[in-house]
């Protein structure tokens, strides 16, 4: 607005309502299609001595027509904005053009037009006097508040004093206008006020002001609107451009100071007789300035404000004023609740509690006649199946009466804690809430329970015994809600999200075991399963078969998750328990659920190991069944982890079942298989006792097949092209098996001049995994990658025997086929020998620069490097290896310039965990050795190259940098969280190491100033550093790189 315009004058208030303002044009057609027919406006008599409408400027061109917009974009003429070209744009927008030619054209084009118009001082002037014209259509006004909105917001800097305080009468007037609709227009408009209130100190006494030109009913909708926003403006919004010391003095002018005038307003309010809208309206002030702490506990003391949330509550009116009720009666909740842990925790900040204790006490007094109403309703929703209007209303009912005492029982656990007969209304409630079959709404109180079992198995261990009997019906509660339903039709989404409601019931019974003890605990769902054998049996007889499954899963799905909160010295109830499974029904579902308890408490077996014959029987007969052959791999698997030194000798027996069930099971069923049989044959000496086959003949035996198979496939010598996937597949799963057996039969000892078995398999089978790498198939080579990665990791020491064989063969494979499985097996030998020795660590360097090699041809080839993702991800991942294991060899290695130039090629990579592996994992360590703060300490000469190749190539590494940093760098955001922050301050990193090199090694004259040749590169690299900071980029890593980059500039 410039300032010979005008705005209307007449001091009115500003009102605001909680919403999300729109920027973009488009938005407005989603709130116009929510909206009903617009009413009629109300015809305003303007108050005397108001300044004449705002005009708009003159035309200086001819108006846009529609259909003919031009967007107004760089380099375009500027536009020319008037009413009657914006009026064009807005409907070329928002009218019915869709029958016109290139109608998504013209809609997009008008889009841009009017952004750029609303960015424009023209603005201010044009929207003040389209939201006044009559006879337009509803698009323009709504437009124009959310664009006088928006102004407000972004550009008030662009008015001067005089012109701001216009703008609030025009504002002010305008909303008055619009008082009885629509929304969509009188929103935006009491958001511009409640801003402006804020950011104009000139105004004075802005909410009084508005008290007092808001008395009238009709406009008491409008205040509520302005006055409720507020606290949100100053609290949520963080663009607001005043200093902290301003935004202090204005928040405790406008809002601090006021709230008690505030609720007094409101308290009067609400005692009237509203209507449902202007309800809603008065509890949603209520929530906002309540939960700003601006209207204390304190002051809603000496109010009826309590009781009145209550009442409305009791009304169960409209859905969106029973939630807002709901909303205010937890707010008041939580603000009181701290007031109480400020006590009990003796904070210095505490309020005295005889001035919070009767909101407190008069909500716990309204809370109580509201259990029987909750319960009636979750028995309502629980019989009504069908869904009706009145059940979904119940369901609401629940589910806010549900959130109420929830936050009543964590913000009161003190009050609880010490007189649990005095509060057990809040804790009964909860109770109906945690037995409701809804599994949106029971897990609500969760949190309940465990604050709870925290509190009395820690500091408050002297009131525990008061809260076994609640605890022992949570645990049936849980265990009724394990139950899966008879019918069992579920949508996949559904049964999903069953599993995760189960997983989290599974955390509450741990809660259980917790306070009530491992017995009393295991005892609950044991009784459940005895309490199904058959009538008149004895001890130890079969369980009813005529039982639903689902009653029988339920419990054991119980026992199961209750595991980990068991010692391995509970002898009382898990040996009845272990004793029970072989009584159960063979329902397969059953048989599933009774083998997991069985893995679940193979530590306990360990101790226990008079059960394992038995379990090992009963794990077996899972495999006889589809449906329990996961469950009996996995058993098995934790079974032999934890009991494999016990259960050597069943390897015998093991070994046939083995060889008859590893073919019909599935490929993740065969890993766990083959883990347990590894878990049991490392066990077995290395050097034969007696009779008995050593380690390595245990090992040949199950891997004898796996060797034969794999044997036949690469004797074949088939090109990539004529391997069946069937083949590829089996081969895969072969490799994958016999890496399993290897890695996971580590022996716990070997005997002093004993070779390792696994090694010894290894070497033996070496041949024929070479053989299947020159088939040259992809899937094949990363499954012999693994197997060589595996040896690396598992077997470091003894494996170093074999490099001799393997290193040269990953060299040449990796020249014919370019598979970068091959770069990361060779990362392994690398990472685990490179620091062994100087002999070692040559051999290492000299596999990299063999590999090396091949890797600079396919960057060379590529057309770009952005389909690099993986070449430049383990090759970049193999040179940082380099680096940090063998820094002394990487600077002595004669491709060091070509290392570098293979990085710049590079820089412009986008893929996240490329780009890591090149700046992160490898140019920041490798620049790092450049600086005086470089992690070894490294002799001069063996230095020098490396300064020299920075040297040579700072224009082309800095300049690429920063190219790509602009250009190409992916988002902090894009790349793993843990490298979130290295990230950001990569740029430092690079900064600080070549002006080291270029500034720091350069030398001074004799006076100690720096020569001018080293002054103008030194201004070229914190030119880039600036250029960098001026685009926002957070470019130091540490407070040092910032010293160091302050210290350039001064030089």
């Amino acid at each position: 607005m410039s300032s010979s315009a005008s705005l209307p004058g007449s001091p009115l208030p500003p009102n605001s309502q909680s919403f999300a303002a729109a920027s973009s044009p488009l938005f407005l057609r989603q709130q116009l299609q929510q909206q009903q027919q617009q009413p009629q406006l109300l015809s305003l008599q303007q108050p005397q001595q108001q300044q004449p409408p705002l005009q708009p400027p003159p035309t200086a061109g001819a108006a846009l027509q529609v259909g003919g917009l031009a967007a107004h974009s760089p380099g375009a003429a500027p536009a020319t904005y008037t009413i009657d070209s914006v009026l064009a744009a807005i409907h070329s927008l928002y009218g019915n053009a869709d029958a016109l030619p290139d109608a998504a054209r013209r809609r997009k084009e008008a889009d841009i037009w009017l952004k750029d118009f609303q960015k424009t001082p023209e603005a201010w002037t044009i929207a003040d006097a389209l939201i006044r014209l009559d006879g337009v259509m509803p698009e323009s006004q709504l437009f124009a508040a959310q664009t006088l909105r928006q102004k407000v917001r972004h550009d008030l800097d662009q008015l001067a004093t005089a012109d701001r305080l216009l703008l609030r009468d025009s504002l002010l007037s305008s909303l008055l206008r619009f008082r009885s609709g629509p929304r969509t227009v009188s929103t935006p408009l009491s958001m511009a006020i409640a801003r402006l209130a804020i950011l104009l100190p000139e105004w004075e006494a802005p909410l009084q002001q508005l008290f007092s030109m808001f008395r009238d009913p009709q406009d008491v909708g409008l205040l509520l609107n302005m006055i409720g926003a507020l606290p949100d403006e100053f609290d949520q919004d963080r663009n607001i451009t005043l200093s902290k010391e301003e935004f202090r003095a204005r928040r405790h002018a406008l809002v601090t100071q006021n709230a008690n005038e505030v609720l007094h307003m409101l308290m009067v309010i609400v005692n009237s007789d509203l209507n449902e809208d202007l309800q809603f309206k008065v509890l949603d002030c209520l929530c906002v300035w309540i939960r700003s702490g601006d209207i204390t506990v304190v002051a809603v003391a000496s109010t009826q404000l309590v009781e009145r949330a209550f009442y409305v509550l009791n009304q169960f009116m409209s859905p969106d004023t029973f939630d807002k009720a709901v909303d205010l009666i937890c707010e008041i909740i939580t603000s009181s609740g701290r007031e109480l842990s400020r006590s009990a925790n003796n904070s210095r900040s505490a309020t005295d509690p005889a001035l919070y204790m009767p909101v407190i006490q008069s909500i716990y007094t309204c809370l109580q006649p509201l259990v029987p109403v909750l319960k009636k309703a979750v028995e309502s929703t629980e019989s009504n199946q069908n869904q009706s209007a009145d059940d979904v209303d119940d369901e609401d009912k629940v589910r806010g009466l549900c959130n109420i005492f929830a936050i009543a029982g964590e913000y009161y656990l003190p009050l609880i804690l010490n007189e649990l007969e005095a509060w057990k209304g809040i804790v009964d409630g909860i109770l109906v809430c945690t037995a409701s079959s809804d599994f949106e709404i029971v897990p609500i109180t969760f949190q309940f329970w465990s604050m709870v079992a925290d509190e009395i198995t820690t500091v408050r261990r002297d009131v525990l015994p008061n809260y076994i009997e609640l605890y022992r019906l949570l645990i049936d509660i849980m265990i009724k809600h394990l139950h899966y339903p008879l019918d069992m039709k579920w949508t996949p989404k559904e049964r999903d999200e069953f599993r995760d409601f189960r997983h989290s019931m599974g955390q509450v019974l741990k809660v259980c075991v917790s306070v009530l003890g491992e017995e009393e605990a295991l005892l609950r769902p044991y009784k459940v399963l005895t309490g199904f054998v058959l009538n008149g049996a004895g001890p130890g007889a079969a369980l009813d078969p005529s039982v639903p499954w689902q009653q029988i899963e339920a419990p054991l799905f119980a026992l199961r998750t209750m595991g980990r909160k068991i010692s391995d010295d509970e002898g009382r109830m898990l040996p009845e328990i272990m004793e029970m499974l072989p009584r159960l029904p063979g329902h397969p579902k059953v048989r599933y659920a009774a083998i997991l308890v069985i893995g679940r408490y193979a530590s306990w077996t360990k101790k226990h190991p008079e059960f394992i014959p038995y379990q090992m029987n009963f794990i077996s007969k899972g495999f006889q069944d589809n449906e329990s052959t996961a469950a009996a791999c996995q058993a098995l698997k934790y079974l032999c982890e934890e009991c494999g030194e016990m259960m050597v000798d069943y390897l015998s027996q093991l070994h046939p079942f083995y060889m008859k069930t590893v073919n019909e099971i599935t490929r993740y069923e065969r890993l766990d298989l083959v883990k347990a049989l590894a878990s049991v044959i490392r066990h077995v000496p290395v050097v034969a006792v007696g009779d008995s086959p050593d380690q390595l003949k245990v090992l040949e035996m199950f891997c004898l097949p796996i060797a034969q198979h794999l044997h036949q496939v690469g004797s074949a010598g088939k090109s990539r092209a004529d391997m069946d996937k069937a083949v590829v597949s089996e081969v895969c799963d072969l490799l994958e098996q016999f890496s399993s057996f290897l890695y996971d039969c580590q022996p716990p000892v070997i005997p002093p001049g004993a070779a390792n078995p696994c090694v010894r398999l290894f070497q033996s089978m070496w041949p024929v995994l070479s053989s299947l790498l020159d088939l040259g198939n992809a899937n094949i080579h990363v499954e012999v990658a693994k197997v060589i990665s595996g040896m690396v990791d598992g077997h470091a020491e003894a494996f170093y025997v074999a490099i001799g064989d393997v290193l040269p063969k990953l060299v040449s494979s990796y020249a014919e086929t370019e598979f970068t499985p091959l770069l990361w097996a060779s990362s392994k030998f690398v990472r685990k020998y490179g620091a062994s020795d100087e002999n070692t660590a040559l051999i290492m360097r000299q596999l990299v620069e063999a590999l090396s090699q091949t890797a600079f041809k396919s960057v060379q080839a590529a057309s770009s490097v952005n389909s690099l993702g993986d070449v430049i991800e383990d090759y970049f991942g193999l040179l940082s290896d380099l680096v940090n294991e063998c820094p002394i060899q990487f600077l002595q290695s004669p491709l060091l310039q070509a290392y570098l130039e293979c990085a710049i090629a590079c820089m412009p990579i986008e893929d996240s965990r490329a780009w890591c592996a090149l700046y992160l994992d490898f140019l920041k360590p490798a620049l790092a050795l450049a600086t005086p703060n470089r992690p070894v300490s490294i002799p001069d000469p063996i230095l020098a190259p490396l300064l020299d190749v920075v040297r040579t190539n700072r224009h082309r590494l800095l300049s690429e940098f920063v190219r790509c940093l602009i250009h190409t760098f992916p988002l902090a955001s894009d790349v793993r969280r843990d490298r979130e922050e290295e990230t950001r301050a990569v740029f430092g990193s690079v900064f600080v190491a070549i002006w080291d090199v270029v500034v720091g090694s350069s030398g001074s004259d004799g006076a100690g100033s720096v020569p001018p040749a080293t002054v103008a590169e030194a201004a070229s690299i914190v030119g880039a550093a600036v250029e960098a900071l001026a685009m926002g980029v957070p470019i130091f890593n540490s407070d040092a790189e910032q010293v160091a980059f302050l210290g350039a500039l001064a030089t």
